[in-house]
């Protein structure tokens, strides 16, 4: 890891170096609203390491390993934990509840077997910071090479020159950024296209690490999986070292957005065409905004995405969103929530819409 780099790390985790990162356990609570046990248990919604949102329907317990099948869509990962740890918990499900064959096996580490006869393999990764390898380099490289535009963009510097920032310049700040980090990435080999099959239709392989990626990196190729998933891993911890390299961190002050914030990896149902069904799909979410940053744009494939979605809701927050309400922006894209109330809410008020089971190519 680079000089720069480390710097950057040390100055984002120092105050925080004596925290221990388990797991929360499950919360028992007479409460219904999850969002306010949350904000009991942590004292602030952007200081969560993880959450689940949503109400067990067996315990009736607010938990932040399982939800209910309908709202676990909307579990969130701070990407400081993955920084500190390495550990990206996509999955954690309670290994004592029966699956129907073919569903395959949870277990509450976060492992998912897979039911392919040909070979097994794990749902939650990580990344083993320790290796001095090429996919640890790349990351590296998109910081710093990010790190260089920003400083060289006209618009930033106009902001910066500011004390206070307001929603708009905030916006302004996360679109730009946003934008770099997804031009950066996509120029680095192995890390520019979205796969998870080859072009027989063979799923490709997703490995317990995703510094197995440096062998695409180094040879250029297409051979390990690179989804939604992975592709926000690799872009919110750049997004987020970047926000701790520029900014101070917060300072609980709600009239200044000009603060370091935290950028969460969403696991949700997404939808982006109304005639189509919700999918599963891994997003970033801002918690300084509640603004979503696609990290699958790709103009050619997903020409209908931005790298940064706003809400077509002014007043919509990150809060709004861990309550379970759907980010939605002006094209009707919809991001996590109960999204199937808002769909169908959406195709009553427009008949011409027909449901296909055939999911948008996100």
């Amino acid at each position: 890891m680079n000089k720069l780099m480390k710097s950057v790390i040390t100055g984002v985790f120092i105050s925080i170096s004596n925290t221990s990162y388990a797991e929360p356990p499950l919360l028992q609570t007479n409460q219904t609203d999850p969002y306010q046990v949350l904000i009991d248990h942590y004292g602030s919604l952007n200081r969560a390491y993880w959450m689940e949102i949503g109400l067990s329907r067996i315990s009736n317990s607010l938990s932040l390993v399982e939800a209910s099948p309908k709202q676990r869509n909307s579990r969130l990962i701070n990407f400081k934990l993955i920084e500190m740890t390495g550990n990206i918990p996509f999955y954690s499900y309670d290994s004592s509840t029966p699956k129907k064959n073919g569903e395959g096996n949870f277990s509450s580490t976060g492992i998912h077997y897979a039911t392919d006869t040909t070979k097994q393999y794990l749902l939650s990764q990580r990344i083993d910071w320790d290796k001095n390898d090429a996919f640890t380099n790349a990351l590296d490289d998109i910081f710093e090479n990010a790190y260089v535009r920003i400083n060289e963009t006209v618009d930033l510097g106009e902001l910066f020159k500011k004390s206070i920032w307001d929603k708009a310049d905030r916006i302004l700040w996360e679109q730009t950024i946003a934008d770099i980090v997804n031009d950066e990435t996509s120029k680095i080999p192995g890390l520019g296209i979205y796969r998870y099959s080859d072009e027989q239709g063979r799923a490709l392989e997703r490995p317990p690490f995703l510094n197995a990626l440096s062998f695409d990196i180094v040879n250029n190729s297409q051979t390990i999986e690179f989804d939604c998933e992975a592709m926000s891993v690799v872009k919110g911890l750049i997004l987020q070292r970047i926000e701790y390299a520029f900014l101070e961190p917060q300072k609980d002050n709600e009239h200044n957005y000009k603060q370091a914030s935290n950028y969460f990896l969403a696991m949700g149902r997404v939808i982006v065409d109304l005639s189509k069904m919700p999918i599963g799909h891994a997003f970033i979410v801002s918690s300084a905004t509640g603004n979503i940053i696609e990290a699958t744009r790709d103009p050619y494939r997903t020409p209908y995405l931005s790298a940064y979605l706003m809400s077509n809701d002014p007043d919509y927050t990150f809060d709004d969103f861990v309550r379970g309400q759907p980010f939605e922006n002006e094209h009707k894209h919809i991001y996590g929530g109960d999204i199937y109330k808002r769909v169908n809410q959406l195709r009553q008020e427009d008949p011409l819409y027909t449901i296909s089971n055939t999911p948008p190519p996100v």
